[in-house]
């Protein structure tokens, strides 16, 4: 894995503002710690760092390749999963290749096929392409594309990493597969809304009056929930039973999906662990998405067609090892750290989250014992004050402000 950031601008010359983009690159610096490449044209700027996986010598980034006429420079970030079957379709067509990295694949595949290069890649990648005579960019990415859950992630991506430099994660099977209980339990129905965030009303009671007129926050997830609904195909011969998983799946790829490989990929990147996540593959999706839901419960458990499949390569006491979620923390020093930490913030009188939060529901939440549960999920009070910390560090780090 590695960094890509850039920027484009017709009506001045770029190049005159290296320091902008050097910025932007020392920023990317933990997902690239190898090395570190810098295009500059009048009207383009793209950086790349890299964490190198294979060949180092031939993979370096931004790369350029020409082809009748056209001259083309690529940053990516990703892997794509069928490099080979598209290297032999390359050299088919009479490309040859200096390297064997998935790189100069990409970038050669672009010059062949145009924009439906994408169509033909099976992968975790994004990817910017700057074609030099025409001055246009071309920007694609793949389709899928807690506060102590990460902490924890994080740690333990800093001790893989100081064995490995490439890790495989079961991130998605939960997802395409239906290991989460809401595809199991027929009261959840798809007007219930998204069945991991059922506490919205809760949420929003934090908010000052202003912001709680100004914004109907049942309304905006309502919103986003039916139009996730409305891009959910199904048959005109489905059964609802098949339209409510149809539907749950589009929900959690859309949504709960998104949200795990983010977290993944900067918990990772951050110790340049590159982790990648065979089950996020689109082809097994469309698949699963065709799947009668009794299969995916076949022999009476969770991701049944999965343990089904993988019988042989696994010993039985982890193929019918009952589903365990995220680790939480639950030690009651966890909540005294992070009340401590509210404490300083409510003292200081200065946080950017008062712009917005009210003041005595934070107050509240330091003696407030109960939870918002919804099949055992992570946002506890430690959780939820460890949440208002974040948010108040981003807004300082950033100095975001309200308008």
């Amino acid at each position: 894995m590695c960094g890509i950031a850039g920027q484009i601008g017709y009506d001045q010359d770029l190049r005159t503002q290296r320091e902008t983009i050097t910025k932007m690159q020392a920023a990317l610096r933990r997902r690239g710690p190898d090395q570190e490449g810098l295009f500059l044209a009048p009207h383009a700027q793209l950086a790349h760092t890299r964490l190198c996986v294979i060949d180092p010598v031939n993979g370096r980034q931004p790369m350029t390749a020409r082809r009748e006429g056209r001259t083309c420079t690529l940053v990516y970030n990703g892997e794509l999963y069928n490099t080979e079957d598209l290297r032999r379709e390359l050299a088919a067509a009479g490309w040859g290749f200096s390297g064997h990295s998935d790189t100069e694949v990409l970038l050669k595949s672009y010059l062949e096929w145009g924009e439906d290069c994408v169509e033909r890649f099976n992968g975790i990648f994004a990817f910017a392409v700057w074609e030099a005579e025409a001055e246009t960019l071309f920007l694609a990415r793949d389709l899928p594309g807690m506060a102590d859950v990460d902490s924890s992630l994080l740690l333990f991506c800093q001790a893989v990493r100081k064995d490995v430099t490439v890790a495989v994660s079961g991130e998605c099977a939960d997802e395409i597969f239906g290991g989460y209980p809401w595809f199991r339990d027929p009261s959840v129905r798809p007007e219930n809304g998204f069945p991991w965030a059922q506490s919205t009303a809760w949420r929003a009671s934090f908010l000052t009056p202003e912001y709680a007129k100004r914004l109907d926050a049942g309304d905006i997830v309502r919103q986003r929930y039916r139009a996730t609904l409305r891009q959910a195909e199904c048959l005109d011969s489905d059964t609802d039973e098949q339209k409510r998983v149809r539907r749950l799946m589009r929900l959690n790829t859309d949504w709960f999906m998104q949200t795990l490989l983010g977290r993944k990929d900067r918990m990772s990147m951050w110790s340049a662990l590159e982790v990648r996540v065979p089950f996020c593959d689109w082809r097994i999706a469309e698949y699963l998405y065709n799947v009668p839901p009794e299969l995916r419960e076949l022999g009476g458990q969770e991701k049944g067609l999965l343990r089904a499949a993988v019988g042989d390569l696994l010993p039985e006491s982890v193929l019918h090892r009952k589903k365990s979620p995220y680790p939480k923390t639950v030690h009651p020093a966890y909540l005294r750290l992070v009340s401590m930490g509210l404490e300083r913030l409510l003292d200081e009188d200065a946080s950017p989250l008062f712009a917005f939060v009210r003041r005595e529901a934070l107050e509240e939440l330091l003696s407030c014992n109960s939870a918002q549960p919804w099949y055992g999920q992570l946002m506890t009070v430690p959780q939820t004050i460890a949440y208002f910390l974040q948010m108040d560090h981003w807004l300082r780090t950033y100095q975001v402000r309200l308008v």
